[in-house]
């Protein structure tokens, strides 16, 4: 039971950047909506290469804030040390747990009985595999589904 609501909270933490995208999505609707209106308004008032610069800054600033967070600094071994900084986490936290599962396996007394694989472990792994591979099948749905 406690794997099944762990793969659960594994599936739903990846379909968090999901929900949060639609509702970008959204908003993002919205500003088109608002910026057709003044393209509209604009095509009344002047000509089209005003719509067109209208619609250039626009999308120049929907792409500033959308990779506003990613910015490459210029320095080589920076710019590699930012982007590899979740997956080093994930294998520094992967390294403690298999650590402290061979500490247990090693530390093995006669007559003391520890188990190496529970159901919180089964839990953390049902967690993890529906975190990362949870949002490869919502992303397939939706390059096959439009």
């Amino acid at each position: 039971m406690i794997a099944l609501l762990g793969s659960l909270a594994g599936f739903l933490s990846a379909l968090i950047p999901e929900v949060l995208g639609f509702i970008k999505d959204k908003r993002d609707k919205a500003h088109e909506l608002a910026l057709v209106k003044l393209q509209i308004e604009a095509g009344k008032n002047s000509s089209s290469s005003r719509i067109d610069e209208v619609v250039i800054r626009s999308d120049l600033d929907k792409e500033r804030l959308i990779y506003s967070h990613a910015k490459p600094i210029g320095i080589p071994w920076v710019d590699a040390l930012s982007a590899l900084v979740r997956p080093l986490i994930t294998y520094l936290f992967l390294a403690l747990y298999i650590g402290v599962k061979l500490t247990i396996i090693f530390s093995y007394q006669i007559g003391v009985c520890m188990p190496v694989w529970t159901n919180e472990d089964e839990v953390l792994l049902s967690v993890i595999m529906g975190f990362w591979f949870g949002n490869r099948m919502i992303n397939k749905y939706k390059t096959t589904h439009g």
